[in-house]
């Protein structure tokens, strides 16, 4: 009788480019899904399986590990997602948020606020390249719930708008 042996797989992941790959899978995918990690890893696990003719069983993913810079106050949620996955996060401080020597963090645009009505609880943003963007007193930092028309700012967000919706959405506005 064969020996049981198990084929161990190891995933790293590149933080900051499985945030961009989760955002596009929730935002613009029809789906409207993020990844889920325990099913990445059995795609995983099945890939081997059929390549090598291993059992399912066998191919196990022991070994999971998330670097990405994080900033001072990160959401919690994703923490939760992390360890209920058996993945291990490695951590790059980033006082302020500073991603880059210039201290913008990457995938943030840039733009001006062009329309922000006093008492209104939304108002619009046009970036760099001309196309306005949806923007919610939601989504500005500490207790602030308007912006004054001029004010230049960075967000994030994707440019497709969501269904139903005429406008992309700005996300974690902050005044520059």
């Amino acid at each position: 009788m064969e020996e049981a042996f198990v084929l161990r797989i190891g995933v790293f992941y590149d933080g900051t480019w499985f945030a961009y790959l989760s955002d596009f899978y929730a935002t613009v995918h029809p789906r409207s899904a993020r990844i889920s990690l325990e099913g990445f890893h059995d795609a995983l696990r099945w890939h081997v399986h059929t390549e090598t003719g291993r059992p399912f069983e066998e191919c196990l993913v022991p070994e999971a590990h998330y670097v990405r810079g994080r900033i001072d106050t990160p959401a919690t949620s994703f923490d939760t997602a992390l360890a209920t996955a058996g993945v291990t996060r490695h951590d790059l401080p980033l006082p302020g948020g500073a991603a880059s020597p210039a201290g913008t963090p990457r995938g943030r645009r840039r733009g001006t606020v062009t329309g922000w009505q006093a008492g209104q609880p939304h108002g619009f943003i046009t970036d760099t390249r001309g196309g306005s963007w949806f923007a919610s007193r939601d989504d500005l930092p500490g207790n602030r719930t308007t912006l004054p028309t001029g004010t230049p700012v960075s967000f994030t967000g994707s440019p497709t708008p969501p269904p139903g919706h005429r406008y992309p959405r700005a996300y974690s506005i902050r005044p520059e």
